[in-house]
């Protein structure tokens, strides 16, 4: 007979303890903030942080290839997210946009200094 509470199920009730005592929830603790479309022909390098926050306050940084979608689990919350794209890593010219809390920004054409056609859905 297996027991309700082996060592997987008490480890995650362990977790949930701790956050409720932390006072965060399970669901707040990483969240899809926002999704990132990738529609060029081109793989491209994408960042996101909370509008207004340092660069260090980078969430997600990652290689989008062609017609890739994400949606990044990021521990902060953030009514407005700022999302950064460029042609390698080490640019310092590429273009960014804005995005809301549980939308959509979709990447349709790429051109540096900030030449970028982007395109937001709900």
């Amino acid at each position: 007979m297996a027991h309700l509470y082996g060592p997987t199920r008490s480890l995650g009730v362990l977790v949930t303890v701790a956050m409720t005592c932390l006072g965060v929830s399970a669901s707040a603790a990483q969240t899809h903030a926002l999704c990132i479309e990738n529609g060029t022909d081109k793989r491209l390098f994408f960042a996101v942080r909370a509008k207004g926050a340092e660069t260090k306050g980078l969430l997600f940084r990652q290689w989008l290839d062609s017609a890739a979608r994400v949606c990044p689990k990021l521990s902060h919350k953030s009514d407005v997210w700022e999302v950064f794209v460029f042609s390698d890593e080490d640019s310092i010219e590429g273009c960014d946009d804005e995005v809301g809390e549980g939308d959509t920004l979709g990447l349709h054409k790429f051109e540096e200094f900030d030449n970028c056609v982007w395109d937001h859905a709900d």
